[in-house]
């Protein structure tokens, strides 16, 4: 008994010592967060208007308190006290179809059916405003134009990049090389540089869907694995997945490195993250969630007291994450072959987009004062599809993320604060529902809060609404980027 409780007060000093390191740490990152909102208000002279600061005020408060809130989760990771425990799947007895043995090709076809109606959808609502234009094809060639870098991802595949200031397709060369690869390889076959952007997108969109139910299932029964696939494809932007983007191969390909991960074969997993970081620049983000994971790996091994093991995986999983960035560095060789410079593209970004790093309770502060100028000047279309989605996306998914940071795996949610600093920091947004679409904690975040079987279905209706919403202002030409 007195070895016992010697050991139990050992335990409770070791648990009240985290407790208060890690409330130390977490109070430092929120005055962290809110030191940089100081200096932003101080230096670089924002708008007083009252809506535009207290925007600018909630996000700073939203982001500071889930960066705060991660701190302990992270420390648990790290201590093994929680998070490494796999969920214990049921195995079926009984199989009554292959639909039921491969919930894999279940998965895949839901993705593609559920694009499908995607279009016919638009097609209708296109049909019954502007009159008959040609058939579905034609006309989802023509509505998904509106989609803003979907031309540019098109005219890269037909004729690569170039340098001739004349030609307005110049600006291409801030659209990274990935996608358009592989649409000139599907046209081989095809024929048609469209249909074959259109296939890839869709295809990539089934098994961003597979890859993020076998990454769900890791950590959570297959019933709620099954919700966070559905949720991925109700995001408001999931529309985006079936057009000639390329948000459907960044995801899936997030997606595959991150179940790599945590089915601890790094190698592979930062191979993926290299072609995801040749796919969009924030491809190399996946960095962070992978050294949390490395870390929480290796204090595993030596609280277990494998040092051999230790060190071993210390070496090769740690030169593995050198790979990552090789991706990007192969968009920056595209640069200078093209123009000289590596870096061109940020001010090709510059100049023509006004896109460069920022804060985002700056971010906030402006898309508020957009909305209210448009307001005034009659412009609904602007004050409708683009100013409203973009401020519900993006405090929506701060609250999401900020009610579920202790319940979501703690290098999810720091991959997600990463993110979201930095794509939506930037200093003329326009494109946040579609950025916050290959957010992949967000489904989680959302599989977690609607166990209840009354709240998910709330929650469906209120997802899919909002998406064919959002899907239907993109065919019919509203401002949707």
């Amino acid at each position: 008994m007195e070895k016992g409780s010697v050991s139990n007060k050992i335990e409770s000093k070791k648990t009240s010592k985290k407790l208060i390191v890690t409330a130390i740490i977490a109070m430092v990152v929120a005055l962290g967060v809110f030191g940089c909102y100081v200096y932003w208000l101080i230096n670089d002279n924002p708008s007083t208007e009252f809506w535009q600061s207290a925007s600018a005020l909630l996000c700073t408060v939203l982001f500071g308190l889930c960066g705060a809130a991660v701190v302990l989760p992270l420390a648990d990771m790290f201590d093994g006290s929680r998070y490494h425990d796999l969920v214990e799947q049921p195995k079926n007895t009984r199989v009554k179809s292959i639909f039921a043995k491969h919930p894999w090709i279940t998965i895949f076809l839901a993705v593609i059916v559920t694009r499908f109606l995607i279009y016919v959808i638009a097609y209708f609502v296109c049909l019954k405003t502007n009159g008959y234009t040609g058939g579905l094809f034609e006309t989802l060639r023509t509505t998904w134009q509106h989609a803003t870098d979907s031309n540019s991802y098109i005219g890269i595949a037909d004729n690569w990049y170039t340098n001739d200031l004349s030609l307005d397709r110049h600006k291409h060369i801030v659209f990274f090389p990935m996608y358009p690869i592989l649409i000139k390889l599907v046209s081989f076959v095809v024929r048609d540089t469209f249909a074959s952007a259109i296939i890839v997108s869709n295809v990539c969109a089934g098994f961003a869907g597979i890859f993020m139910y076998e990454l769900a299932c890791i950590d959570m029964p297959k019933k709620d694995a099954v919700r966070a696939v559905k949720y991925l494809f109700l995001l408001p932007a999931a529309c985006f997945f079936g057009t000639h983007m390329s948000e459907s191969l960044f995801l899936m390909l997030c997606l595959l490195s991150m179940l790599l991960v945590r089915k601890k074969k790094y190698l592979f997993a930062c191979r993926v993250g290299a072609f995801a970081s040749f796919t969009r620049s924030p491809g190399v983000l996946l960095l962070v969630p992978i050294f949390i994971e490395f870390v929480a790996d290796e204090c595993k091994l030596w609280r277990e007291g494998d040092k051999k093991a230790f060190w071993k995986h210390f070496w090769q999983r740690g030169l593995s994450m050198l790979i990552v960035p090789i991706g990007i560095i192969g968009y920056f060789i595209v640069n200078y072959t093209v123009w000289g410079d590596p870096m061109y593209f940020m001010e090709i970004q510059k100049s023509n987009w006004s896109q460069s790093f920022g804060w985002i309770f700056n971010t906030a502060s402006y898309l508020v004062g957009y909305m209210t100028r448009y307001a005034q000047e009659g412009n609904v279309a602007n004050v409708v599809g683009l100013s409203i989605p973009q401020l519900v996306c993006i405090f929506a998914s701060l609250i999401l993320m900020l009610v579920t940071a202790r319940k979501q795996r703690p290098s999810y949610t720091v991959c997600f604060l990463v993110y979201f600093f930095i794509v939506i920091g930037v200093q003329w947004l326009l494109s946040a529902p579609r950025y916050l679409s290959v957010a992949f904690p967000l489904p989680f975040a959302l599989t977690l809060l609607t166990k209840n079987k009354i709240v998910d279905i709330i929650v469906t209706v209120i997802c899919a609404a909002f998406m064919i919403w959002y899907a239907l202002m993109l065919a019919l030409g509203y401002p949707i980027y």
